[in-house]
């Protein structure tokens, strides 16, 4: 909710996936560089909250009242994530999708965001971005604490833009099998 997910008490091996659904924080037409978030206040204002995944067709624009979205475009959706103070071997999965994307993200025990996942190029023009169409699974995260998520997101080649398919954590072991 409201861009953040409090998975304090969750214990992936006995209780499971989580899939990262809900209110992630938008910028529509904004491909904001991860280390931006790393000093919110040079952040622009958000558009607000996007359900992921979330299709952009037939949504209203966070920019104009009169305008609804086709499925072209660009964002950056960001969240993050309570995992506890206990760490725990993780994955993060993202099954395939029509748009070209790439997941950042940063731990507690990170200063930075690292490029997680990718599929494509998300680009801001049609020229610019490069669809894919992969599965994608990361490689073992031993993770605890607070753990932001920067998913950036591009589509000028499909007619259905956004995501349809939510990105998940897993025990790594369990994901694996």
């Amino acid at each position: 909710k409201n861009g953040k997910i409090d998975l304090v008490g969750w214990n992936f091996k006995k209780d499971g996936a989580i899939k990262l659904e809900g209110d992630w924080t938008f910028w529509w037409k904004k491909k904001i560089s991860p280390d931006v978030f790393l000093t919110p206040d040079l952040l622009p204002a958000n558009d607000g909250y996007f359900k992921q995944p979330g299709r952009w067709n037939g949504q209203k624009s966070p920019q104009s009242e009169n305008e609804v979205l086709d499925g072209h475009g660009f964002a950056t959706y960001y969240l993050k994530v309570d995992l506890g103070n206990r760490y725990q071997d993780l994955a993060i999965i993202s099954p395939s999708g029509y748009t070209a994307f790439e997941l950042f993200i940063k731990s507690s025990d990170d200063q930075n965001f690292r490029l997680l996942l990718s599929n494509g190029n998300p680009g801001t023009t049609r020229e610019t971005t490069i669809p894919q169409y992969l599965d994608v699974e990361s490689e073992r995260l031993r993770m605890k604490g607070i753990t932001e998520f920067v998913f950036i997101v591009s589509n000028f080649h499909h007619n259905s833009g956004g995501t349809t398919v939510p990105i998940s954590i897993s025990d790594y072991d369990t994901m694996v099998e």
